[in-house]
């Protein structure tokens, strides 16, 4: 029992080790903040995309639990290979972010481009007017009679809520043509620095995140941003 439980006790220790030098870049200071950078930056932007894109709750878990479990692959990758690091996280993060995002990507692997699940657009074409309340037409009853007071206070909430989500809109593609640019230039700093391997791995990375946000498009069809609404929707909530 002795030799079992001193078996046990430092193949546990050995299995903390190798994990802390796999997420700890074996200590390198320059991996660790290229790459937790990158992580948090690409994190923050698909937290923005899911807000904008007013997901569910479930479906914003799903997000969370496909990159979950992309950490754990590559977790496993690197003891099966002895590797260290976390790039693919957020490699996969910038695949899936460039199929979300991307019109003519999303239309080459069969994603049709509208709102609903019947490729029309989600959205109204008409903008919402915000500059003055809405009114009741003359001989028409409402079906919920309120005060004046009241009916100001709806379009009021109406409005924020309008304009809250054009700025998360914004905010976001900011944050998405940010990251992409910083991904692009780790991905070309590792190829001049790193074996040829890393490059491969971070590509195949980027094609399996495209892969995730394909089938969650295909689950869910039309739950993503258009940049053109984002920037042109109303001109009372450009920013």
């Amino acid at each position: 029992m002795l030799v079992c439980s001193n078996w046990a006790s430092s193949a546990s220790m050995q299995f903390f080790f190798q994990l802390g030098k796999i997420l700890s870049y074996d200590s390198n200071a320059y991996d660790i903040l290229i790459n937790y950078s990158m992580l948090t930056l690409g994190s923050l932007t698909l937290w923005l995309d899911a807000r904008a894109s007013r997901l569910s709750t479930s479906q914003h878990r799903q997000w969370w639990f496909s990159f979950c479990g992309v950490a754990v692959f590559q977790v496993g990758l690197c003891y099966g290979v002895d590797c260290v690091g976390i790039s693919i996280v957020w490699s996969a993060q910038l695949g899936w972010m460039l199929l979300r995002n991307t019109p003519w990507m999303r239309s080459a692997t069969g994603l049709r481009d509208g709102g609903n699940s019947d490729g029309t657009d989600g959205g109204s074409e008409t903008p919402i007017d915000f500059t003055s309340p809405p009114s009741t037409p003359r001989g028409t009853t409402p079906l919920v009679s309120l005060s004046q007071p009241a009916r100001r206070s709806t379009y009021v909430l109406a409005r924020d809520k309008e304009q809250h989500n054009t700025i998360l809109m914004q905010r976001f593609f900011a944050y998405y043509k940010t990251t992409l640019l910083f991904g692009l230039a780790a991905m070309v700093y590792y190829l001049a620095v790193s074996e040829i391997i890393t490059t491969i791995a971070h590509g195949c990375a980027v094609v399996l995140g495209m892969l995730l946000a394909w089938i969650d498009l295909k689950v869910h069809p039309g739950t993503y941003l258009n940049p053109d609404k984002a920037a042109s929707s109303n001109p009372l909530l450009q920013v």
